[in-house]
């Protein structure tokens, strides 16, 4: 569409603050602490009623998750594959009154197999993550242009 996002429309926050908050990665149960971080997130969701959110790897993913009530699962529970298949699924099911939660990678160039990742969450042989989540969101997007004030 040649447009640019606006930025001033767009708010960012970590799940939680210290790396060291966050429960083991097999974890079903979390802390009194971090349900309430989950409580007030939902506060948030639904005090802004953003339309989309982005998520950053499997923790952040269920963080979310968590704060909409959706069933929870641990953290490991959600390979690259598992956000994948999340990410296309929540992409084309968006709809305007809810908040879609779409699932992105934290890691996806820093480790051992980020060509494996790339294809893991593409489902694509020689798959690229980056072009692929670019062209998706773009997409969703582009077709719901008149109800993003980012564009």
């Amino acid at each position: 569409m040649g447009k640019r996002l606006r930025t001033d429309n767009i708010y960012i926050r970590n799940a939680v603050h210290r790396a060291s908050e966050k429960p083991r990665d097999t974890a079903l149960e979390w802390s009194f602490d971090l349900e309430a971080e989950t409580s007030e997130l939902a506060r948030l969701l639904d005090s802004h009623s953003p339309k989309l959110v982005f998520t950053f790897g499997s923790f952040a993913f269920e963080f979310a998750r968590r704060s909409q009530e959706e069933t929870p699962r641990p953290s490991r529970y959600w390979t690259t594959v598992r956000l994948g298949q999340e990410f296309r699924r929540r992409i084309v099911a968006f709809t305007k009154p809810d908040i879609t939660l779409i699932p992105l990678l934290h890691v996806s160039i820093a480790r051992r197999y980020f060509l494996k990742s790339h294809e893991d969450f593409t489902e694509m042989e020689d798959g690229n993550y980056f072009d692929y989540v670019a062209r998706e969101i773009a997409g969703c997007l582009s077709r719901h242009r008149n109800e993003f004030p980012i564009l």
